[in-house]
């Protein structure tokens, strides 16, 4: 049996709508129906959890987060599910950047494990220390840059591999 399957869904087209404009055809826009086909696939599968990770405008956009929700909740062996808008700087990478994430947990694991949306919103809503770039990259063994120039019209690639006991071409 699948524990987690986890989706990043494909950038849904509101980027420089104006709210107002967001909900315009949105629902029927073909290239926001990707979700649809992930749902299949859970379907199928019947994953014990699935993440669904987007861009957070989709928080705002043409009921299109509730459809989501309710499509899980009725998928294959059904989902509790909550979705809310989380910072990735609030779990520990130096990075503000805004997602919406959903998490749905099959309805018999939810039961045995006496999950509820609530408790689901309550896991969502931890926080880490904030790290900095300086403290995520500490520890991490230096890189030395490459001797040879990017170029590759200006470096002969044979030389180098030969170097290294490599043969490109046969000569």
């Amino acid at each position: 049996s699948l524990y987690l399957w986890i989706t990043v869904l494909p950038h849904i087209s509101i980027k420089n709508k104006k709210p107002k404009d967001r909900s315009k055809g949105f629902i029927d826009d073909p290239r926001n129906q990707l979700f649809k086909y992930f749902l299949s696939f859970a379907e199928r599968l019947n994953p014990k959890i699935v993440l669904i990770e987007n861009v957070k405008g989709l928080s705002s956009a043409s009921n299109y987060r509730d459809l989501i929700e309710c499509s899980l909740r009725e998928t294959g062996r059904k989902y509790i599910v909550h979705s809310e808008v989380l910072n990735a700087k609030d779990f520990g990478v130096p990075q503000n950047r805004e997602r919406l994430i959903f998490i749905a947990v099959r309805k018999d694991i939810a039961n045995a494990l006496e999950l509820s949306p609530k408790s689901l919103k309550e896991l969502l809503t931890f926080r880490a220390k904030p790290t900095s770039l300086r403290e995520a990259l500490d520890g991490l063994p230096k890189v030395k840059a490459n001797p040879y120039p990017n170029n590759y019209k200006e470096t002969n690639i044979q030389e180098y591999l030969e170097t290294k006991g490599y043969t490109l071409y046969k000569k």
